[in-house]
């Protein structure tokens, strides 16, 4: 059970002096929690759906991932932890990810649709157009198309389990820097994206 635990998770459970953080030791608690989840996660039990769970299974730990990285960043925004950004304005490149996903047309055209905010739609463009190879607006597409019920685990889906059995995890390239400039922070729906 204990390797379910972020890796530097010893050090974490020493006293922390977060007096003039309680929020943000609020959201580093719940970041180890939905951590341990998303990392335990193997899968659900719906014996009659056949093999569209492999792609429920593969959305529901993506889903999972995105939460606890959520507040992790918004944590570590709080913290002024130099080097990371806002969960509005962080990107993850992960090239052989990238190049994976973008094998998979039906699912980033599908993601493209089903987007409301012009600005994500925009960066969902650059990554299938191959320019870009940011996994973090993909994750955030799924995330939220799966949250209000546009995603389900079609052969899209199914295809994005292919993907996951290759790649544990979703964001383990480390984060790059923004470019100066790119992406202006625009507001929709109650959540800033680029």
């Amino acid at each position: 059970m204990a390797n379910s635990y972020p890796s530097a998770y010893s050090q974490f459970k020493k006293p922390l002096n977060l007096r003039r953080h309680n929020e943000n030791k609020k959201q580093l608690i719940r970041f180890v929690y939905r951590y341990r989840l998303a990392n335990s996660f193997s899968g659900i039990v719906a014996n009659d759906i056949g093999n569209s769970i492999k792609g429920y299974n593969t959305i529901l730990k993506l889903f999972l991932t995105y939460t606890a990285y959520e507040q992790l960043l918004n944590s570590a925004k709080g913290l002024h932890v130099f080097g990371l950004f806002s969960i509005d304005k962080n990107f993850i490149v992960n090239t052989p990810l990238a190049n994976k996903l973008r094998n998979n047309k039906e699912l980033i055209n599908f993601l493209i649709e089903h987007s409301v905010d012009s600005i994500l739609i925009a960066q969902l463009s650059k990554f299938r157009d191959g320019k870009n190879d940011d996994v973090v607006c993909i994750a955030y597409a799924i995330r939220n198309i799966f949250a209000h019920g546009e995603l389900t685990a079609t052969a899209i889906g199914t295809r994005l389990a292919a993907y996951s059995s290759q790649t544990r995890h979703p964001f383990q390239s480390k984060p790059a820097t923004r470019p100066s400039g790119k992406w202006p922070t625009h507001s929709s729906g109650g959540r800033q994206w680029r």
